[in-house]
């Protein structure tokens, strides 16, 4: 459910019609059972509001390891407190325990106005890059 509602808050460009539920369940199952898998679910009254999902690998050009988030989506009205800020607290904590050198986050603030580079930068997060797509 929450792959869908994030879904529908990306650009067109990175959501899919298509969103298959046995991929997703089967992905985070792995992720899950994995040292270098991270699946934090946020909730709120017994109700599921938010996810930071993640994998860590080596770099291309040396064995040290990295934590890139797939997926870090919250209900919009559970935004403003200090929900994500605990969640991403505990992600950079989970990869300092696996001793990655690198923990990225990735935004989409210049395509929806979202204002998520600015809680990250706040965590001590820097903008290191852009990524730029072409639909083929």
């Amino acid at each position: 459910l929450l792959c869908k509602q994030f879904a529908k808050e990306v650009p067109d460009f990175l959501a899919t019609p298509d969103i298959d539920t046995n991929k997703i369940s089967n992905s985070l199952q792995d992720l899950i059972e994995s040292p270098y898998g991270f699946v934090k679910v946020i909730c709120y009254d017994y109700v599921v509001v938010g996810a930071l999902v993640a994998v860590a690998s080596e770099m291309l050009f040396n064995s040290n390891l990295i934590a890139q988030e797939l997926m870090f989506w919250i209900e919009p009205e559970h935004r403003n407190g200090k929900t994500s800020v605990k969640i991403i607290k505990e992600y950079v904590k989970w990869a300092e325990d696996i001793d990655c050198s690198l923990v990225r986050l990735s935004t989409v603030d210049k395509s929806t106005g979202s204002k998520a580079g600015l809680l990250f930068q706040r965590q001590g997060f820097s903008c290191a890059e852009e990524c730029y797509v072409k639909v083929l």
